[in-house]
């Protein structure tokens, strides 16, 4: 005899929540079982999991009055992790790649993302890079005007 035995098939379809089930034992041709012929069978129901990764636009909050922001590279690319359903229904406002430069005055700095994600249930790597380099300055950048 092998060192396990097999049940009968358990059919899990139209089930969402772990369950118990008494199922009869599969026995190789030519053996009998003396006694019980049934196993209790024990199955966890549970999410498929997987992870994503993608792209977030770094969010500048808190910047003073008159100063302007310029945050390096301006992307982070961020791996989620959970269940497949909700990753796949993840809209572009539940991710944020936020940097906090409140308080802060001219000048450039290296400062880490904060990683905002609105679903619960989600999991998340740090954000790659994990370090923004922030110039705040008191001149705007200046914008391409097109020629004639």
């Amino acid at each position: 005899l092998p060192g396990f035995l097999e049940t009968l098939p358990v059919n899990v379809a139209e089930r969402t929540d772990d369950f118990d089930e008494r199922v009869p034992l599969d026995l190789p041709p030519g053996f009998i079982l003396i006694g019980e012929q049934i196993a209790l069978v024990q199955v966890e129901i549970g999410p498929i999991e997987t992870s994503i990764t993608i792209s977030l636009p770094v969010e500048i909050e808190g910047v003073g009055l008159g100063l302007y922001s310029y945050p390096s590279p301006e992307r982070v690319n961020l791996i989620l992790s959970g269940p497949a359903e909700l990753l796949d229904t993840l809209k572009p406002e539940d991710v944020r790649a936020v940097v906090d430069v409140q308080d802060l005055t001219i000048g450039t700095y290296q400062l880490e993302p904060q990683v905002i994600v609105l679903p619960e249930g989600l999991t998340w790597e740090p954000p790659n890079p994990s370090v923004i380099e922030v110039v705040i300055t008191a001149t705007p950048h200046p914008t391409a005007t097109p020629s004639s």
